[in-house]
């Protein structure tokens, strides 16, 4: 790792409009520079810890899938109130620009599922929980990734600076060609592991300057 990108590096101001509880939300608007289209399995609330909601107010647009319902009238994405297996399903064959995957023990179903309807994506943020899941939870993750083509951004994301809360993996497609990703390969960065979201995002921001 190269001296000038330390472990210990990170965004030191937490930003007041981001309701997700890793700043998955502002690192998805590093990564691209324009608004996309996302899909949030498991989305559970309308704006608390939500991973889509501040990108709606910068111009996304949207799925929100979850089997319990909550109050979305504030929301403009479309909102289903399902279980993910059976609402992945009806999406049909799609491509997302940012997939935000979470739904406890039944993510890899949902990851399966998503394979098989052949929906794709540019960006990932997967929740494997290795802190209180066993780790053969997340090998298998880490299989059907890397045999449908994606690669690690960055693996096994700490929340924020806990190195006792280990719990997500982000994946990208090399087929997007995200001008983000040539500059992390130039900071000797890319697919490195055990770093802080707050870091995480430190490193996104300086490489977005860059690109």
């Amino acid at each position: 790792m190269p001296a000038n990108f330390p472990s210990y590096c990170f965004h030191d101001r937490r930003e007041p409009e981001s309701p997700s509880q890793a700043q998955q939300d502002l690192c998805v608007l590093e990564i691209f520079n324009k608004p996309g289209i996302y899909l949030d399995i498991g989305c559970r609330f309308p704006v608390k810890h939500s991973n889509t909601y501040l990108l709606e107010q910068r111009g996304w647009e949207g799925v929100c899938i979850d089997k319990k319902e909550f109050d979305f009238s504030q929301r403009s994405c479309t909102y289903i109130v399902e279980d993910a297996m059976e609402a992945i399903c009806t999406l049909g064959n799609k491509e997302y620009d940012y997939i935000s995957l979470d739904i406890d023990c039944k993510t890899n179903a949902a990851l399966d599922s998503i394979i098989k309807n052949k929906i794709t994506f540019k960006f990932l943020t997967i929740e494997h929980d290795i802190y209180k899941l066993p780790e053969s939870f997340q090998t298998y993750q880490r299989s059907v990734l890397y045999e449908n083509g994606y690669k690690p951004l960055f693996l096994n994301i700490q929340l924020n600076q806990d190195p006792n809360m280990v719990f997500e993996d982000w994946w990208y497609d090399p087929k997007a060609n995200l001008p983000i990703i040539k500059e992390l390969e130039k900071l000797d960065v890319l697919g490195s592991s055990y770093r802080s979201s707050n870091n995480v995002l430190w490193i996104l921001q300086r490489a977005r300057e860059r690109a």
